[in-house]
C-alpha cells in the first residue's frame, strides 16, 4: 500500500472530483478507509463538491470538513466551514473513545495531522490530531478527560518538537506523557512497517 504522502506519485491540487477522488486514492487513502473515516463529498458551503475529511466531537456530530490538497512533501488542508477554531476539538477523538472502556491503560497517540491519523489508525488506532503543531488548552482538558497516558508522535521538524516540547510540559502534570521518535518528518510519511517498528520499539501492544 501506498503511504499518504508518497513522493513517487506526482499530485497537484485537483480540479475535478475524480481526479480529487484519484489524488487521495494514489497517497493510500483506499477506498476502504474512505468508509471508515467517513471521506465524503461536501454538500453545502464554499467547498460544496469537494471531496473532505469529516471533523466530528467526541459525540461522533460532524462540525467540519478539511479538503486535502497535496503540494509538495505534506498535506495541506482547507477548512469548511473557513475560520472553524480547530483548537476546540481533536480529531478522530470519537472513534478513539471507542477502545476507553476497553483498554485499562487510556493510552492515546497524538500526531499532527488528519493524514497523520489516517496512516497510523490502520495500525494503531488509539490516536487523534490537534490539526497543528500546539495542543491548545480546550485539547488538552480532553486529553485529561479521557487519557491516562499519552505518546506524541508530532512532526520531526522546528515546529513539531517546539509544539512537542510545549505539549509535554502543558500534559505531564496530569498524564504519563512519552515522546515517539520518527524516521522521516511525519507519520504519515512512513510505511506501515516502519510505522510498526517505532511502535514496538515503545512496548506498544499491537494487533497482529
Amino acid at each position: 500500500m501506498a503511504t499518504i504522502t508518497d513522493a513517487s506519485v506526482p499530485c497537484s491540487e485537483a480540479e475535478t472530483l475524480d481526479s480529487e477522488v484519484s489524488c487521495l486514492m494514489s497517497h493510500g487513502i483506499t477506498p476502504e478507509v474512505a468508509q471508515t473515516f467517513g471521506i465524503e463529498r461536501i454538500q453545502s458551503g464554499n467547498m460544496a463538491g469537494r471531496i473532505g475529511i469529516p471533523i466530528h466531537d467526541e459525540r461522533g456530530r460532524v462540525l467540519a470538513h478539511a479538503v486535502v490538497s497535496f503540494k509538495g512533501s505534506r498535506p495541506k488542508y482547507s477548512l469548511e466551514p473557513a475560520g472553524f477554531p480547530k483548537g476546540r476539538v481533536l480529531y478522530n477523538l470519537h472513534r478513539t473513545l471507542q477502545y476507553v472502556e476497553v483498554d485499562s491503560d487510556r493510552h492515546v497517540v497524538v500526531v499532527e495531522g488528519l493524514c497523520d491519523v489516517i496512516a497510523l489508525a490502520q495500525i494503531y488506532p488509539r490516536v487523534v490530531a490537534v490539526m497543528g503543531c500546539d495542543i491548545s488548552a480546550e485539547q488538552a482538558v480532553q486529553l485529561f478527560d479521557y487519557f491516562r497516558r499519552v505518546s506524541l508522535m508530532l512532526d520531526d521538524d522546528d515546529d513539531g518538537r517546539r509544539g512537542g516540547n510545549f505539549a509535554a510540559v502543558r500534559l505531564m502534570d496530569v498524564v504519563a506523557v512519552e515522546r515517539l521518535k520518527l524516521y522521516h518528518r511525519a507519520p504519515s510519511q512512513h510505511s506501515p512497517k516502519e510505522l510498526r517498528e517505532i511502535l514496538t520499539r515503545s512496548n506498544f501492544d499491537l494487533p497482529l
